[in-house]
């Protein structure tokens, strides 16, 4: 089996997380549903694009099921427009996450797969569900159509109906640190700098004293100056 942080590059921190996924996919036993449990910008949609990109994958790699990072698939599901993963989410300003974006994602599943592999779904906002929504979506997890994968993103497991819950796989992401924040912009800033010269950068070291307690989280990082799709993947 691979090294759990060569399957995931681009994510930063969570290696818990990351040495799970390794033996599944290096198992080849995917779930149907999975529920990223994490606060807000820890990076739970990332890893969910980070799965996608896995599971999709033209070319995989042959040690252990990683995606190949250079693959059309793979780059589809980094500009967010491969045909087989979607993202589903509240309409700009709502708060709660309405039954029309679940019968889009029902929609979504029922199609067969448009490059003959798996359908992938994102959802956002699970915990913010409206009562309808949320009976709806529990059908869908509880008969899931064939080769289709939903992961579900939520901050707290209290607003979520039990009878989700317990059709999940449940994933927890636990903060993370001031330096793993810094990591993660810096990453962001080098890929964007120009060719000569230093990368501007995205966030200075904290001074001693503002270094959290133990036990306590990183404050949110300031996506503002980042791409939309980066601020996207990185907001939830």
């Amino acid at each position: 089996m691979p090294a759990p942080v060569s399957l995931f590059p681009v994510v930063i921190g969570h290696d818990d997380v990351k040495e799970r996924f390794a033996r599944i996919l290096h198992a080849g036993r995917v779930a149907h549903g999975y529920l990223f449990l994490g606060s807000a910008g820890i990076g739970k949609a990332l890893f969910a694009r980070e799965l996608f990109k896995a599971i999709l994958c033209a070319a995989p790699r042959e040690d252990g099921g990683g995606a190949c990072g250079a693959c059309p698939a793979c780059h589809k599901i980094d500009h967010d427009n491969h045909a087989d993963a979607r993202r589903f989410a509240p309409p700009e300003g709502k708060r709660l996450f309405p039954m029309e974006e679940v019968r889009r994602l029902q929609e979504f599943l029922a199609l067969k797969s448009l490059e003959g592999g798996a359908k992938c779904a994102l959802v956002e906002a699970a915990d913010l569900m409206s009562p309808v929504a949320a009976n709806a979506l529990l059908k869908t997890l509880e008969e899931p159509p064939p080769r289709t994968h939903l992961v579900l993103l939520a901050e707290e497991a209290r607003r979520l109906l039990p009878t989700m819950i317990s059709r999940c796989h449940i994933v927890r992401f636990a903060p993370l640190a001031a330096g793993e924040v810094a990591g993660v912009l810096d990453a962001l800033a080098r890929r964007r700098a120009p060719a000569s010269g230093p990368p501007p950068s995205r966030l200075e070291e904290p001074p001693e004293e503002a270094e959290p307690e133990e036990g306590a989280g990183a404050a949110p990082a300031d996506l503002s100056q980042l791409e939309p799709e980066e601020r996207a993947w990185l907001a939830a």
